[in-house]
């Protein structure tokens, strides 16, 4: 996924969120009547935000990580197309 970062001016502002949703679905419900579980009536529903800061890239080479058995992770490319 590729978009700008966050930033604000006096004009205008660009803030990222996270969004969530959560569906419960009530008990004994006779799951063969349904041909799907978002056509379950009596669910309810929660949804989360969550405000996030997106930053510029850095330049430079690929980030890497370390794994907790300590050894290099490359995250660029993401899949190798051996």
């Amino acid at each position: 996924m590729d978009g700008p970062m966050s930033f604000s001016t006096p004009h205008v502002s660009v803030q990222w969120a996270l969004r969530f949703e959560f569906f419960t679905t009530p008990k004994n419900v006779d799951w063969s009547r349904y041909d799907h579980p978002l056509l379950i009536d009596g669910r309810d529903k929660c949804e989360w935000f969550l405000p996030i800061t997106v930053h510029a890239s850095q330049s430079g080479p690929p980030a890497t990580a370390r794994a907790q058995n300590g050894k290099s992770l490359s995250f660029d490319p993401f899949l190798d197309p051996a």
